[in-house]
């Protein structure tokens, strides 16, 4: 999978155990799986056969970044609810009421990685060591541009730690693919630096947009690979030899 398995068989056993009890206060036992996509394959299961015949008075609530990850048996037994990302103002306005604001530059770079997900605004703001993880992931991607040295992209698959980091990686060069093609498509669009660079130096070769369509295709593919547990090493070590454009120089 493509993150890491946290939630344990034995803990849902122990929660099967609790249910055995009926609410004393309320009508109903309401029971919330923060990521539950992060279940291991024997806790999934565990979980189907509470779900099969669950108690009248238990409700359950099974939150997921990527529902794909849920059993498609599990899937089937639940009403599923999608909620869409969230908008650029919206994620302000959390942080804005958090106090995290106030430093213009971070919460802009907060807003840019989320992706539309308050908790990882929230992290990135808050956590230091979360933000020197995409910072390196970012520069991985340009070193991975520029044709890096293979010591580089060794000490960078060697530096990722477990498959949540790697699909946290991964969504950062998605995230540098997509300002990589805005910056070819036009100079209005706001984007980095390096992406700015490169469409420049490309200066509308007719190979660019082939080139960002396969580099996009490329990290998708190694999304899935990841969430078949291909270890993060091979990974990045395939991506990093496929990458380097070969029809102009580097910026």
């Amino acid at each position: 999978s493509s993150v890491e398995r946290t939630l344990k068989v034995e803990e849902v056993r122990g929660l099967a155990r609790d249910l055995s009890f009926k609410p004393f206060e309320a009508e109903k036992r309401i029971i919330v799986i923060q990521d539950a996509e992060k279940m291991t394959a024997a806790a999934q299961n565990s979980i189907l056969k509470i779900l099969e015949e669950p108690p009248a008075y238990a409700v359950f609530i099974l939150l997921a970044s990527d529902a794909e990850l849920i059993l498609p048996t599990i899937r089937s037994r639940s009403q599923l609810v999608r909620f869409p990302q969230l908008s650029e103002t919206e994620i302000k306005s959390i942080l804005n009421a958090r106090g995290l604001a106030t430093n213009t530059d971070l919460s802009k770079e907060a807003i840019r990685f989320c992706e539309g997900s308050a908790t990882r605004a929230l992290r990135f703001m808050e956590e230091q060591e979360f933000r020197d993880s995409l910072s390196a992931a970012q520069q991985a991607f340009w070193g991975a541009m520029n044709g890096a040295a293979p010591h580089f992209s060794f000490s960078f698959a060697e530096a990722v730690k477990g498959a949540e980091e790697a699909s946290q990686a991964l969504s950062i060069w998605l995230c540098e693919a997509r300002d990589l093609a805005m910056a070819v498509s036009s100079t209005r669009f706001p984007v980095g630096s390096e992406a700015r660079a490169w469409a420049s130096a490309w200066g509308g070769n007719p190979m660019a947009g082939k080139k960002i369509f396969s580099l996009v295709e490329d990290i998708l593919r190694a999304e899935r690979e990841l969430s078949q547990n291909v270890s993060p090493k091979m990974i990045f070590a395939s991506l990093f030899s496929v990458m380097k454009p070969d029809f102009v120089t580097r910026p």
